[in-house]
């Protein structure tokens, strides 16, 4: 027979038979190695207590668990139920009360399992005076503050394991309803970019969809759990009365009111003497600033936060975005058109809008629109020469991170800081290197510089004018430049990991850039020269800048003695503004108007020109409040929070008024010095209809976990004591294989065993 008069009759055949033979012989190696893994052997590391009964926890069931919780990470679990707490309007109500999960549970379970775990030595003396500001003793707090502390990634799986067993025993599970909110969050999360899909994360990982219901469900038993168990008492009619009629007239007060600040009698106070100086700093040496306590309202503090001090290499981005711009603009009219059309063409979800949401459309699911090339030109062109600007300071960092690293040898991830330390290379010769290459290419000279900075804290770094507003892109993660340094190895507890792309000491890192309302302005590559962990100042002349103070000794200038005189002087002018204000209450209960001229003549320096108080009301105030509401930004939210506490004063001191007829009310306020002198106060008690409706959410809120009750149960020392878990070995640090999840316990109603 002719062979290819075979070939060709069975053509299909053997394709056919080529197809599943390649196929088996890709998927038996997978086969075996998955049965290997699966049949390995054993070993027991360690005995807890379940039923009564003693159970063994085996290097199995530790690998399961850990690898388990690399599957939540890369979902991104922890983002969505973060998100759910900050943003209950996603495209329909997914507010993590529907999990029946506060949002202190949901933080503290993530201290202990995510990516993101562990808590900072900062952090550890923020419990604790919390603790102590409530009238909390206890020994063995600080014990199980350091659990956090010392806590390895390693052990995680270990502490999750037994939490499933306790909630398991409990007859805890998670619902269809809450998977479905989870899941229809993440959807959301994920058409917006912030997240990979659930069939890339089951693909990466190797397991099915429905295994990864099953994780997620077990996540979320553990957590409703824990919020049973660390929920508050039941709550009386009479205090969810008295909370909602606080919280309806602390929206709806109204009234007109003066303050008298610490600030209007400052210039006056004497510089204080080098005792009282001294005096004052011993006092509070020890707090970190802005801690309110009852033994210190004012929040002075004078302990010094984790320093970093900063190498860094700078390119000017915005040079780069005129250089392109002039290039565009020296195309014809024709060509720019084509050359921004095919930038839209290319990137047109970029310019994609959100319409509001349509309760018409199916399952509300949000709805876009897609602007036309004409409507969008303009900003096309900007972000297209924005682009190429930083596509060019990209390569430009990149260049001088492969000078840095082959100049120093220190591209081997395995050496230790010590080492990059002494391989450091010359930032200075690989930016003028840099900088001649990009005068020579470009036909102009770039601005690229190196520098050094001084030792900074988290906070000077973002308020800083040098480099408020870096961001690190990196990963689908975006962090600022404080957050990427104090996330670092330097800074972070031992054997943690608090970040993807955190850096060691001589570490390069690059894809950081600076951004305003012009874009991108600057990029930089950066790195840790030196650490000075959280510590207490040595003297008022030591404010941490010059590094640690067994090597660089007090500062010339110091900030901090600076802080500790002005922080004096300011305490002595409240007392003034207090004295001031409390005539001013009793003069205007009387004749308001004629108080405040004669308050105002005696504070003013100029009897031409009105004094320094002025009247404001409070509804200022709540259209402040509607304002800030509107805008994603800590700052702004931080404002709404410090309005609401002002406004739940005045409410109170409202209700005193009609108790004292003797003086207009008066309100101090310790934190920010001030004191405020009110009239014609008015507040709108709740009518029936609107208390029955907040009640259910209300006491859901009041019953949120206390802070102690979380530590205790969320701590590794306390989880170990209550399995009574005992070791067999240390864990060895050991990679995950691929989990294999029990079932999670699930309800079918919708509502849960609990």
């Amino acid at each position: 027979m002719d062979p290819m008069r075979w070939l060709r009759k069975h053509n299909k055949k053997i394709l056919t038979f080529l197809v599943v033979f390649i196929a088996v012989m890709f998927t038996v190696p997978n086969i075996i190695s998955r049965g290997r893994s699966s049949g390995q052997k054993s070993k027991v590391i360690g005995h807890y207590e379940l039923n009564g009964k003693t159970e063994e926890f085996t290097t199995i069931q530790h690998l399961q668990a850990n690898g388990e919780l690399e599957v939540l990470d890369t979902f991104g679990l922890g983002r969505v139920l973060e998100l759910m707490a900050q943003n209950p309007g996603l495209s329909r109500p997914l507010a993590l009360m529907e999990l029946g999960v506060s949002p202190q549970t949901l933080n503290m379970l993530e201290r202990l399992l995510s990516s993101q775990r562990g808590i900072s030595e900062d952090e550890r003396d923020e419990f604790l005076d919390a603790f102590k500001t409530s009238g909390v003793e206890d020994n063995s707090l600080a014990a199980d503050l350091d659990g956090f502390v010392t806590m390895s990634k390693n052990e995680a799986g270990r502490y999750y394991w037994l939490l499933k067993q306790e909630a398991r025993q409990g007859g805890f599970a998670a619902t269809p309803g809450q998977l479905e909110n989870v899941f229809s969050a993440h959807r959301e999360l994920q058409a917006r970019g912030y997240m990979q899909s659930v069939e890339d994360v089951c693909r990466h990982k190797e397991i099915t969809e429905a295994a990864l219901q099953g994780m997620v469900g077990n996540y979320l038993m553990v957590l409703r759990y824990a919020e049973a168990m660390t929920g508050g008492p039941e709550i009386s009619e009479r205090q969810l009365r008295r909370l909602i009629r606080d919280d309806v007239e602390s929206n709806t007060v109204l009234g007109t009111y003066v303050t008298f600040s610490a600030d209007l009698f400052f210039k006056e106070e004497a510089e204080p003497g080098d005792g009282e100086i001294a005096e004052h700093f011993q006092k509070y040496k020890a707090n970190f600033p802005g801690r309110v306590q009852k033994d210190n309202p004012f929040g002075f503090g004078y302990k010094l936060p984790d320093r970093a001090r900063l190498e860094y290499i700078c390119v000017n981005v915005k040079q780069l975005n005129n250089y392109y711009k002039e290039q565009f603009e020296a195309q014809t009219p024709v060509q720019q058109e084509e050359t921004v059309r095919k930038y839209w063409e290319e990137n047109k979800k970029q310019f994609s809008r959100r319409l509001p949401p349509d309760q018409n459309a199916p399952e509300n699911q949000p709805q876009f629109y897609d602007p036309p090339f004409d409507e969008v030109a303009d900003h096309a062109q900007e972000m297209m020469l924005q682009l190429r600007a930083k596509e060019k300071a990209d390569a430009m960092l990149n260049t001088a991170k492969q000078m840095s690293q082959t100049a120093s040898g220190i591209m081997a991830e395995t050496l230790t800081d010590e080492q990059r330390r002494e391989k450091a290379s010359d930032y200075n010769s690989v930016a003028t290197s840099l900088a001649a290459q990009a005068e020579q290419e470009l036909g102009r000279k770039i601005d690229i510089v190196a520098a050094t900075t001084d030792y900074m804290s988290a906070d000077d770094i973002d308020k800083g004018k040098q480099f408020r507003g870096v961001m690190q892109y990196r990963r689908n993660q975006m962090q600022t430049l404080s957050q990427l340094v104090f996330r670092s190895q330097p800074f972070r507890p031992k054997g943690t990991e608090r970040s993807v792309s955190s850096l060691g000491l001589y570490e390069d890192a690059t894809d950081l850039y600076k951004s305003s309302g012009e874009g991108v302005t600057e990029g930089y590559m950066m790195r840790i020269i030196g650490a000075d962990l959280a510590r207490v100042a040595s003297s008022p002349m030591d404010d941490g800048s010059q590094g640690p103070a067994a090597e660089a000794g007090e500062s010339a200038e110091s900030k901090l003695r600076q802080r500790i005189v002005d922080d004096i002087k300011r305490l002595r002018a409240f007392e003034s503004a207090q004295e001031h204000a409390g005539n001013f209450a009793q003069a205007a209960k009387g004749n308001w108007d004629e108080a405040l001229k004669q308050a105002n003549g005696s504070l003013s320096e100029d009897p031409n020109k009105p004094g320094p108080l002025r009247e404001q009301t409070l509804e200022q105030i709540h259209q402040h409040i509607e304002q800030y509401r509107q805008i994603q930004n800590q700052y702004f939210q931080e404002r709404i929070r410090q309005y609401r506490m002002f406004l739940q004063q005045v409410v109170e001191i409202a209700y005193q008024e009609k108790q004292d007829e003797s003086a207009a009310p008066l309100l101090v306020e310790e934190t920010r010095f001030a004191c405020h002198v009110f009239k014609d106060l008015q507040t709108t008690p709740p009518t029936q209809e609107e208390y029955l409706r907040r009640k259910p959410m209300t006491a859901i809120s009041m019953s949120m976990a206390e802070p102690r009750l979380l530590l205790a149960h969320f701590s590794p020392p306390n989880i170990d004591r209550r399995m009574k878990y005992s070791p067999e070995e240390p864990l060895e640090q050991q990679s995950a294989p691929m989990p294999m999840p029990e079932p999670s316990p699930m309800d079918d109603t919708g509502e849960g065993p609990i």
